[in-house]
């Protein structure tokens, strides 16, 4: 025979529901890269063609820390999960029914919910900062090829002996140190953020269609 459930349970599994969702929709948003940046790396292999996002295994301190750091939000749901927890044990199935939560108990867990659902999303850190920095190098990129096409012609004259190279050509079209100015820290921040997905080759960190 089943048992009734009170409002205060829905409630709590609805919180808990609710929470959980938000948290990976906000984690899987802010821990990829935009998949332009992603092909863009790729191409220029900076990255392996699996790559684009954080992976990082489970670990039991995930219970208490949020990137290493201790989360007092984390810290809070879990205490009164156990609370919580435990009172339902005690009164067992039967009393499910009947089984009620102090409103103000129920307003701190939702705001704690709150809370930690809001960081996930609006807490993009450094691998948000990563996909801003790729996206401007691409944008520099673009413009120094589109000012520079005209160039590559006329450089490459048949009274020249030699064509020059793409970096003689390179040094003196607009925008290009305005690239490689970005490029190095671009790659640096890439290797140490996700450090499990580049590549072993050696990268392009030279403007190229």
């Amino acid at each position: 025979m089943l048992a009734g459930l009170s409002e205060h349970v829905l409630l709590l599994l609805g919180i808990a529901a609710l929470g959980s969702v938000a948290g990976k929709v906000g984690a899987y948003n802010i821990s990829r890269l935009d998949y332009a940046n992603m092909a863009w790396a790729i191409q220029k292999q900076w990255m392996q063609n699996n790559a684009g996002w954080q992976v990082a295994e489970p670990r039991l301190n995930d219970l208490l820390t949020t990137a290493g750091e201790f989360d007092p939000y984390k810290f809070q749901m879990l205490v009164f999960s156990i609370v919580v927890g435990f009172a339902l044990l005690i009164i067992g199935v039967s009393g499910l029914a009947d089984f009620s939560i102090p409103p103000s108990l129920l307003g701190v867990i939702g705001l704690s919910q709150v809370t930690y659902v809001s960081g996930k999303v609006f807490g993009a850190g450094s691998m948000g900062e990563l996909d801003a920095q790729l996206t401007k190098l691409r944008e520099l990129e673009s413009s120094f090829l589109q000012k520079s096409a005209a160039a590559w012609p006329a450089a490459a004259a048949p009274a020249e002996p030699v064509a020059p190279t793409p970096a003689a050509i390179a040094l003196d079209q607009p925008g290009y140190l305005e690239f490689k100015k970005a490029v190095g820290p671009t790659w640096t921040m890439l290797k140490e953020l996700i450090p499990q997905h580049t590549t072993t080759t050696a990268p392009l960190l030279e403007p190229c269609p």
